[in-house]
Formats: C-alpha cells, structure tokens, sequence
C-alpha cells in the first residue's frame, strides 16, 4: 500500500507466487528424468558422431579378376565393439571349399551372424584372418567384396 499498489494486485502477486511455487514444487519430481534424459542423448550422441574403422566409400583395394569362391577364417578372435569384453569368436577356424553351400547352425548368439558380417567387412577380425581364395579380404576392394557375396552368379 505504501508505494502505490492496490489491493486486487497485491491478491494477484500473492496468488501467483504461490501458484508458481506449487507449480515448481510439483516439477521438481521430474528433474531425474531430465538428468537421466541429458545422459542418454550423450551416449546417442556419441554412437552418431563415431567415425567408423572401414570406410564404405573406399574406392582402393584389390580387385579379382574371378573368384573361385573359396573362404577361410584363420585363427579369427572377434568381440563387437560395445561389448569388447565378450568374445563371440577366440581362435576361430574354418574353410568352405569353392562351390560348396555350407550351412551355419548353432543358437542365438552363437557368431552365424557375425561370422557372415566380418566375411563382408562390416567389421575387421580383432586377431587372425579371413581369406577369399587365399587373399586377405581387408586388402579387397569394399564395394566389389560385398557385390561378390550372394546369388550363384553363372
């Protein structure tokens, strides 16, 4: 009242002070899911500003001029990069003759999969090699190993 305020705007700065503050009051429950939300969007953040290992614009490497068709993994140890203490393969060895069809059997986790993405290069065995008709594949041209890979081409 003594600097010139009525009493409807003194009501009114009172009421808001208290609405806001049971507004504030009711929010503050939800601040962990705000830090929880800032740690998540890091870890997202990091994955989509990682710079792969194998550039699928490559254009160097070798280039066969035929392919028999023979593949082989040579003491091949692999774990994927998120998990790096869990091995899916540890001195993995095993050699498809050219012309054969070969299946991989085996459970849910055991590298059927993983075998195929590192035959393909979507990632490099951690130790060993893998050999198409007795060249490394990392010396292959990218584009034209994983055109290779598919449908019997005759």
């Amino acid at each position: 009242m003594h600097h010139g305020g009525d009493g409807g705007t003194v009501f009114a700065v009172g009421a808001f002070i208290i609405g806001g503050g049971l507004a504030l009051g009711a929010g503050l429950s939800n601040v962990k899911y705000f830090s929880e939300a800032a740690a998540a969007a890091e870890r997202v953040m990091e994955v989509i500003e990682r710079v792969p290992n194998i550039d699928s614009d490559d254009m160097g490497g070798e280039v066969l001029g035929a392919v028999s068709g023979e593949v082989e993994f040579r003491s091949v140890a692999f774990a994927y990069p998120s998990r790096p203490d869990a091995f899916v393969f540890e001195d993995f060895n095993f050699r498809i003759p050219a012309g054969q069809t070969i299946a991989l059997v085996g459970g849910s986790g055991s590298g059927k999969s993983t075998a195929i993405a590192l035959l393909e290069r979507f990632y490099d065995p951690l130790k060993g090699v893998i050999l198409l008709d007795e060249v490394d594949v990392k010396r292959l041209q990218l584009k034209w190993l994983r055109s290779q890979i598919g449908p019997d081409r005759t």
